[in-house]
């Protein structure tokens, strides 16, 4: 029993080496034999209980070893999950920044634009300077009949009726060639006459026929 109990030691002392049994020996995985072929029938399970409880430890033994492997390798796939994450934060990051540009390169030119629109307003003329351009595009013709009847003008379709030795003035005519035509009591129609008017000026058309 002491050179079992010896044997079970070196077995435990080596992470639990495997044994079997071959007839009356015990042979153990790194080679070790133990011999004991006058064993009584009780010192054969003594021996057996001992090897049982030997490669039991191992088992354990075993297990222990291989949990720091299992450990490692959850702790790496957490690393890589997290290296993935940060991947991922990085691009969806970049694509934040590009679409951030963007904008900012449209407001750019929004401002461009409407700075440039409000020179051109300020370059524009006041409203009095536009109606005073207004009024000085514009002339009055002055209508002067010389003759003792009526006369009459007749000016882009329309007619103007002039007292004898009266006169009308027609403002805000537009400067420029102005064709006309004359009748008067006792007179016939007269052919297309031309007179021009000048911007801001007050013109005279003399009825004498």
């Amino acid at each position: 029993m002491t050179e079992l109990a010896e044997n079970v030691g070196y077995s435990l002392r080596n992470d639990a080496s495997v044994c079997r049994l071959e007839g009356s020996n015990f042979v153990f995985s790194d080679g070790t034999l133990l011999e004991n072929p006058t064993m009584k029938h009780h010192g054969c399970k003594a021996a057996l209980l001992a090897v049982l409880v030997a490669l039991l430890v191992g088992v354990q033994l075993q297990a222990q070893t291989a949990a720091p492997e299992a450990d490692d390798s959850e702790v790496k796939q957490l690393l890589k999950d997290l290296k993935n994450e940060l991947q991922l934060l990085r691009q969806q990051s970049r694509a934040d920044r590009l679409l951030v540009e963007d904008v900012v390169r449209r407001v750019d030119r929004v401002e461009r634009s409407l700075e440039r629109l409000q020179e051109r307003i300020e370059r524009l003329p006041s409203t009095s300077e536009r109606r005073s351009a207004i009024l000085n595009a514009t002339a009055t013709l002055r209508l002067d009949n010389r003759l003792p009847v009526r006369a009459t003008v007749i000016i882009d379709g329309i007619s103007y009726v002039v007292p004898p030795f009266g006169m009308v003035d027609l403002p805000d005519r537009a400067a420029g060639v102005l064709n006309y035509q004359v009748t008067a009591d006792g007179f016939g129609l007269s052919g297309v006459r031309s007179i021009t008017l000048y911007a801001g000026q007050t013109r005279t058309l003399t009825i004498n026929y």
